[in-house]
């Protein structure tokens, strides 16, 4: 019972969360709706899922983007002292100037340092800093290099394109090792294949024609 109840303050906290549910759909967040079936999970009332053959890859990181942050950081911590330090400044707004400033410094350094992606028996599982997001492996159509620097879980410009659940999603990543990243998606998924640094889903073979019987 005891450890029933620390498995589900872990989850309360955020700690203990883990991915268990199928579907195309995005989830955004911190503790989710399946909170309740990883307890259950844990608890042995459900049966577990090995975990111990799940790769991880951190987000690379380009030098610029993480100059540009880390810039930015050092001068809003600036801004923040400087109306702390006039002897004529409103204290109270001071205060909540700084705390306000301080609470984006750190999350802006979560989403840093905080992306990366984990590859289980059957989905890709996304984190940047408090957004999380999930891939089934057998709804991915086909994954491929792209430069595009539009808004997504990467911090580097140097990403994946991937495209699944019949086309109609799409979402860009930048694992460290691509090449690792792809073998261990083909690897887990046989409607995949490998094919010059992108996968592909297999081509399905046609089905013969139906015959007809003569009247």
């Amino acid at each position: 019972m005891l450890g029933f109840i620390h498995e589900w303050l872990q989850v309360v906290n955020g700690t203990g969360l883990r991915d268990v549910r199928p579907g195309c759909g995005h989830a955004m967040g911190g503790v989710e709706h399946g909170r309740l079936f990883f307890v259950l999970k844990r608890s042995g009332l459900m049966s577990q899922t090995d975990s111990s053959s799940d790769r991880y890859f951190p987000s690379k990181r380009d030098g610029w983007i993480e100059g540009v942050i880390l810039g930015s950081l050092g001068t809003s911590v600036v801004g923040m002292l400087i109306p702390l330090a006039l002897p004529d400044a409103d204290r109270v707004e001071a205060f909540w100037v700084a705390g306000l400033i301080l609470m984006m410094d750190a999350f802006m350094l979560w989403v840093l340092y905080g992306t990366g992606y984990r590859i289980t028996q059957d989905r890709l599982l996304i984190r940047s800093g408090p957004f999380f997001f999930r891939v089934p492996l057998d709804s991915i159509e086909s994954i491929a290099p792209t430069n595009s620097l539009l808004a997504s879980p990467a911090c580097s410009a140097d990403r994946l394109e991937i495209i699944y659940c019949g086309g109609s999603k799409k979402i860009r990543v930048s694992p460290s090792d691509k090449a690792g990243f792809l073998s261990a998606i083909v690897e887990r998924c046989p409607l995949l294949t490998g094919l010059h640094h992108q996968v592909q889903r297999k081509m399905q073979p046609a089905s013969p024609p139906a015959r007809t019987l003569p009247l």
